[in-house]
């Protein structure tokens, strides 16, 4: 392991590819208003995204203070998400 690596607060997004296409459907216009997949921590910021063949699923890598450390050479925790557009204003 290199010197330099620290554990981070992580976790695997998995996503279905034809439910992740919704957000490019024509006419989509989302504003800050707007929540897109639930259960997302307000601070969460994206590391990465990427095709993970073996899943068939789009995985969004998101850190967030409330997530457990987690080991560098370790998979962190996976979990399938939907997308869902939902305008908070309504709640």
């Amino acid at each position: 392991m290199p010197v330099n690596m620290q554990p981070r607060r992580v976790k695997f997004l998995m996503i279905n590819p034809a439910n992740f296409m919704q957000l490019f459907r024509k006419g989509l216009k989302l504003h800050t208003g707007y929540k897109v997949i639930e259960g997302v921590p307000a601070d969460a910021q994206i590391v990465t995204i990427t095709y993970d063949n073996l899943r068939n699923g789009i995985v969004v890598v998101v850190e967030s203070e409330t997530y457990d450390e987690v080991e560098p050479g370790v998979i962190p925790p996976i979990e399938a998400v939907s997308i869902n557009i939902i305008d908070k204003k309504k709640k």
